[in-house]
């Protein structure tokens, strides 16, 4: 027995201008390239246990070889456990900036002709607004991983960036809109993607939760969750802006008001892809945008990193230095702030963020 988490949306969240709605076996109502679906501003997913004995892949046509782990409410529908789930076809659409997206659509019990879900795969889509749809797909198999399901936004306080048009908040973003820099130049958001926590950090490693103000100088505004890997400023205030090595968020742990996230060991993180890596403000505090290091390029299937590199190019140049969390440590002590298990002692005002 093999239980995966799949992030699946109600059907009753989506729409189409197609008169026949969604269900069908195949997609084969839409008028590709004329008919349009849109998902509710406000929508938002639930994470569904699947049982799947075959593989590590949602597919159409599994059979009983994939069903529900538990009983589930789906689209107002209770589905007791062991009901088979599938996913029925897929659809390619696009924005109106060009971007593609990929979406499955899902029936249970197997009936074919009633569509109760939909799942996102890969990259976060625009949710309000219209998005043409351009392709479809039946019968697929071997293709679409539990783990790129789209998940919810896991952030008690979503993390607010830097935009042209003010703080807003990480999921609402979308591709095209400018992100400010920790020096304030504009840069463009090319992609967004979403991994699990154990993607990126492994199983041992929860989030790095900072609390408001903890970095000094009234920083980060709000309570900051970040993945332990994730690279922030190193918090050395008199070096200027964008003069600090950049460090792993698990290198601040020593710091009053740093600790780890563990009841947030399921978050998912959202990650903005830039044409070039860069230092973004993230509540405030100088945080880097996706970096396509070994790591987190294996946390991704082999079509979306793809598109990372189509983005970013096969040798993108560090926005800055990189210093581990023990050398980043000890660049703390050196400077006057030490720590004994929870007591941090300062020996100045502070840190600051550079």
């Amino acid at each position: 027995m093999a239980v995966f988490t799949l992030n699946l949306f109600d059907i009753s969240l989506a729409s189409t201008d197609d008169p026949l709605g969604f269900d069908d076996n195949g997609g084969y109502q839409f008028d590709l390239g004329v008919d349009t679906l849109t998902i509710q501003a406000a929508a938002s997913a639930q994470a569904v246990l699947v049982d799947d004995t075959g593989d590590a892949t949602f597919d159409d046509d599994a059979g009983a070889a994939q069903t529900l782990a538990a009983a589930t409410v789906i689209n107002g529908t209770l589905y007791g456990a062991g009901t088979v789930i599938e996913s029925e076809y897929e659809l390619d659409v696009r924005d109106g900036g060009g971007q593609a997206y990929t979406l499955q659509f899902v029936s249970l019990s197997g009936n074919a002709f009633s569509i109760e879900a939909f799942v996102i795969q890969g990259v976060a889509l625009p949710f309000g607004e219209a998005l043409t749809i351009v392709g479809r797909h039946d019968n697929t198999q071997g293709v679409h991983s539990y783990l790129t399901s789209l998940a919810p936004i896991c952030f008690a306080a979503p993390t607010r960036i830097a935009t042209t048009r003010g703080l807003r908040p990480a999921e609402q973003l979308r591709r095209g809109e400018w992100l400010l820099t920790e020096r304030g130049r504009s840069v463009r958001l090319e992609m967004m993607l979403r991994v699990s926590c154990q993607q990126v950090d492994g199983p041992t490693l929860p989030p790095v939760r900072v609390r408001s103000g903890a970095l000094g100088a009234g920083l980060p505004l709000r309570a900051l969750c970040l993945s332990a890997q994730h690279r922030v400023r190193l918090p050395l205030g008199d070096r200027g802006a964008g003069k600090g090595p950049l460090v792993p968020a698990k290198a601040l742990i020593a710091l009053r008001g740093v600790g780890w996230a563990r009841e947030l060991a399921g978050l998912d993180y959202v990650h903005l892809v830039t044409s070039r890596h860069e230092v973004l403000q993230a509540e405030g505090v100088g945080c880097e945008s996706f970096w396509p290091g070994p790591q987190s390029m294996r946390a991704l299937p082999p079509v979306l990193r793809a598109k990372v590199r189509a983005v970013m190019g096969a040798a993108p140049e560090r926005a800055g230095r990189f210093l581990g969390a023990a050398k980043a440590q000890r660049v703390l002590a050196r400077r006057g702030i030490h720590c004994q298990g929870r007591a941090c002692k300062n020996a100045g005002q502070g840190p600051g963020v550079s």
